[in-house]
């Protein structure tokens, strides 16, 4: 009777060490967890190195865009101002655009203008309001209404707002996507390659 009493006791104590290490695994990864936590939000990568990141993405996406021909800025524009053999750039944004960024678009835009003493840039919009972004930029052109999205669609992806310069057969040729810090070198390239001053 006696040893029919220990014998449990004795096997609870053995397994005791075994749970006391099961209770140490999740408290490790807790703790794991926490680190990594403090690392990532108390630390965030360096706003210079989150710039660099993002014009890097941009060089991708313009490599992608160069040599390609937009099919939907004929029904945008219609014949009369497609066919014409002129290089040309657009302007695309939509309003759910960084406003900051549409307006140094738009400033971009009326210098090109500027330089060429013609319309050299044409502003396509879409879901938005263009009364207001011509009264708040000055902008005094026509913006054109791409209402059913036809060039994002066709594109299927395009970071807005961005420039796009297109040869006299309606090619692209260059790609800029105007920001408001940190993409100088990148407007003066793009500008540079259009023969516009700085």
């Amino acid at each position: 009777m006696l040893i029919d009493l220990i014998q449990p006791l004795q096997t609870r104590e053995r397994r005791m060490p075994f749970k006391r290490k099961f209770l140490i695994v999740p408290i490790l990864l807790g703790s794991i967890a926490a680190i990594f936590y403090a690392i990532v939000f108390k630390y965030p990568e360096p706003p210079a190195r989150a710039v660099d990141r993002k014009i890097e993405r941009f060089q991708k996406i313009r490599m992608n865009m160069i040599g390609k021909e937009i099919h939907a800025l004929k029904s945008i524009f219609g014949d009369s101002l497609y066919v014409r053999e002129k290089k040309m750039v657009v302007l695309l944004y939509t309003g759910f655009d960084c406003g900051s960024c549409i307006d140094k678009g738009i400033n971009i835009a009326q210098k090109i203008d500027s330089t060429f003493n013609r319309q050299y840039v044409f502003v396509i919009g879409s879901n938005a309001d263009f009364g207001n972004l011509q009264f708040r930029t000055g902008y005094e052109n026509f913006i054109y209404n791409d209402a059913k999205e036809l060039i994002r669609k066709e594109l299927k992806f395009i970071y807005t707002p961005v420039f796009l310069a297109l040869n006299e057969r309606k090619y692209v040729t260059d790609v800029y996507f105007p920001q408001t810090s940190g993409d100088e070198s990148q407007m003066q390239k793009f500008l540079e390659n259009l023969g516009v001053p700085h």
